[in-house]
């Protein structure tokens, strides 16, 4: 993808327990243009075999590259079908936006799978401001994933952050 996608590998580096994989859609124009761009990323939280995901917490942050305080909006895109796990979306009072999916290991009323035992994509959209553009995306992941088996369910949890500069052409 030309450096338009990062990763973040919990666990073993020859099977991980879990990835976190950062894209950005499309580069950005190289010379910005009077109003910033909608700056379109997926993000997919994947976990090896026999595991599943029961609770995942993500912070974003894009700062202006000014420095100052303005906060960059961060728009959690719908899902093109109604399976998608269900997170509730905040801004912290420190201003990075939060989604938090905390009943992922449980199946859904009328369903038999959890959407935690799947991998887990979100979209979303970065819109930085006109007068306080920001460069870089700053993603703090936080999730707990378990062993699938009905024997001895081990738990564990992967924290992290991951810092993910703009890509132009």
């Amino acid at each position: 993808m030309g450096g338009r996608e990062r990763h973040l590998v919990f666990g073993d580096a020859e099977d991980p327990d879990v990835t976190l994989t950062l894209g950005q859609d499309a580069p950005l124009v190289a010379t910005p243009g009077p109003e910033p761009e909608w700056i379109p990323f997926r993000l997919v939280v994947h976990h090896r075999k026999g595991l599943r995901t029961d609770r995942l917490s993500l912070r974003l942050s894009a700062p202006a590259a000014d420095g100052s305080d303005f906060d960059t909006n961060i728009y959690l895109r719908s899902p093109a079908s109604g399976s998608a796990p269900l997170f509730t979306i905040n801004r912290a009072p420190d201003g990075w936006t939060v989604l938090d999916g905390s009943d992922l290991g449980t199946p859904p009323a009328g369903r038999s799978t959890a959407p935690g035992e799947a991998n887990i994509t979100l979209d979303f959209t970065v819109k930085p401001l006109s007068l306080h553009p920001a460069e870089e995306l700053y993603v703090e992941i936080d999730a707990e994933v378990s062993d699938t088996g009905t024997i001895s369910r081990r738990s564990r949890t992967a924290t992290g952050r991951l810092a993910f500069p703009f890509v132009r052409n």
